[in-house]
Order: C-alpha cells, then sequence, then structure tokens
C-alpha cells in the first residue's frame, strides 16, 4: 500500500488505517520532500547533493 500525506502528526497514518480495520505491522518512509531512497538498500546512505540541500532550505523557510 502506497499512502502520501503532506504534514503528518504523531503516528497518524497507523491510527488512521486502524481506524478502519487495517493494523500496521511494518511503516517505512520511502520518501520526505524532494528526497527518496531509490536505489539504497536498507542500511545505506548517500550524501545530500547540493539542490536538494537548497530545496529542503527554501521548505523550512516558507
Amino acid at each position: 500500500m502506497e499512502l502520501v500525506i503532506h504534514q503528518g502528526m504523531n503516528h497518524q497514518v497507523k491510527k488512521m488505517l486502524q481506524s478502519v480495520g487495517f493494523p500496521v505491522m511494518k511503516l517505512s518512509r520511502e520518501r520526505f520532500g524532494n528526497l527518496d531512497l531509490t536505489g539504497l538498500q536498507p542500511g545505506e546512505y548517500r550524501e545530500i547533493r547540493p539542490r536538494e540541500l537548497q530545496d529542503l532550505k527554501r521548505l523550512a523557510n516558507g
């Protein structure tokens, strides 16, 4: 299942799904803003690109 929310509160996804009878066994964040996990294995990381950092700063400042 894929679920997209724009702003989440503490355990919001788990609570929403449980309220309609779908308990959440495992939840993973695949994307945050313009960053995603494409091509990365669990435990791997990569350095953030300068453009990604600029975009995140712009998002943080509103």
